[in-house]
């Protein structure tokens, strides 16, 4: 059961990846451009899309077999991430996703504001978010260089909402990863699981206990509509 006292919101929160941009293409495309650079043989979008939930950490661990002690990770995330800012500033594929922009709009248009907390490196999520794709409504975009911590922590959200000026209990933050959730929740918010974003089919998303579930984004906004906004 939701709890009430959380409204009405005066804030809406977004993850980035699988939440607000499906970026799954671009991230394969540098994930296949690595395994080419170490004469590895490069992998359909089907096989490695069950490894995205936690973008390059778990392409890189499936793809070269390696665990969280293995001390090639680092140079090899090193590599991906030179790959990956390539694509971005050259032919970039990453789309909204369905109704995200119809939602976004709604939220401004209803003078709320919004904002993103993601763990993705500034260098990459700034120039995404300046894209022709996003309204340029948005507050505030936090990453881990401006808080020097990432997600499960609560810290991203509750410095979001420090920016935003909103209280953290009447802020909604959505996501698609447990760590999202797990964020919002520790600091204090609403919660909302994106279903549709990059979660395995092995994982169980009703474990973590978020406040709401949308299938798609039009989910979210038929809810703002009826809960947050139907009074106004």
């Amino acid at each position: 059961m939701i709890d009430n006292s959380h409204l009405p919101l005066t804030a809406i929160l977004f993850d980035f990846d699988g939440t607000l941009l499906d970026t799954s293409i671009d991230l394969i495309t540098a994930c296949n451009a690595l395994l080419k650079q170490h004469t590895k043989q490069t992998q359909s979008y089907q096989a490695l899309r069950p490894y995205l939930e936690a973008g390059s950490r778990s392409l890189i661990y499936h793809t070269f077999e390696l665990n969280e002690q293995d001390s090639q990770f680092d140079s090899l995330q090193y590599d991906f991430f030179k790959h990956y800012a390539h694509i971005i500033q050259t032919q970039p594929q990453a789309t909204l996703y369905p109704g995200i922009r119809n939602l976004l709009e709604a939220i401004t248009e209803h003078g709320m504001p919004w904002g993103v907390v993601t763990n993705k490196p500034e260098r990459f999520a700034k120039p995404m978010m300046q894209l022709d794709l996003f309204p340029q409504t948005y507050i505030t975009l936090i990453c881990p260089e401006n808080t020097h911590c990432v997600k499960p922590s609560p810290v991203p959200v509750l410095t979001a909402c420090q920016y935003m000026n909103c209280n953290p209990h009447n802020t909604l933050f959505v996501g698609d990863h447990q760590r999202d959730i797990t964020s919002g929740l520790k600091a204090g918010a609403m919660t909302c699981a994106a279903l549709y974003g990059h979660i395995p089919q092995t994982c169980n998303p009703q474990t973590w206990h978020a406040d709401l579930y949308i299938k798609t984004a039009n989910d979210l906004l038929h809810w703002l509509e009826k809960n947050q906004w139907a009074s106004k």
